[in-house]
């Protein structure tokens, strides 16, 4: 009988253990749902038993779990602390791409100053040799806080403020 597969699946029983609380075997709840037998009376009684009690739960305004208001508390506390922390870790990716960014534009305002300084002067060797450490210096704090580094932490901070929203539209749903 479909409807009291239903039913099985809306309490979500396996045939073994509606078969334990009815008092008949998993083989006779096989048969039953498929239509090829009957359930003694007993059983039909029991079955009617619980139908009753989901419409009443139901024309209660209660269609859940009695434990769903415990179950909704605690993911609601879960993912406010998902928040906290997705929000942390964006504002430390917020300002980790702003001093990258910074850093970047420092050094390329320094090779530009190194630039001007090499074809104003012929400079001595020893200013040569300072000019070009500080140039190979720029160069490397360029690479560090390079264009690409930027882009990986600009799609990060773009990864968390779509988990920030899904996470905002879950506790919304949850209320």
């Amino acid at each position: 009988m479909k409807t009291d597969f239903l039913l099985r699946f809306k309490l979500g029983l396996t045939q073994v253990q509606l078969a334990q609380y009815l008092g008949v075997t998993r083989s006779q709840v096989a048969m039953y749902e498929k239509g090829m037998r009957e359930l003694p009376t007993a059983a039909l009684l029991k079955m009617a038993e619980i139908e009753l009690e989901l419409h009443r739960a139901k024309a209660a305004g209660f269609d859940g779990h009695p434990h769903t208001a415990v179950q909704q508390a605690n993911a609601r506390q879960a993912l406010h602390k998902h928040a906290k922390q997705l929000e942390y870790a964006h504002q430390k990716a917020v300002r980790a791409l702003a001093k990258q960014q910074q850093q970047y534009q420092q050094n390329i305002t320094l090779l530009n100053i190194l630039k001007q300084l090499k074809s104003n002067q012929a400079a001595a060797p020893v200013q040569a040799s300072m000019l070009q450490g500080l140039q190979t210096a720029a160069q490397r704090h360029m690479q560090k806080n390079s264009l690409a580094r930027q882009m990986v932490l600009q799609t990060t901070i773009h990864g968390l403020q779509q988990q920030l929203q899904h996470t905002a539209t879950l506790k919304k749903s949850l209320d």
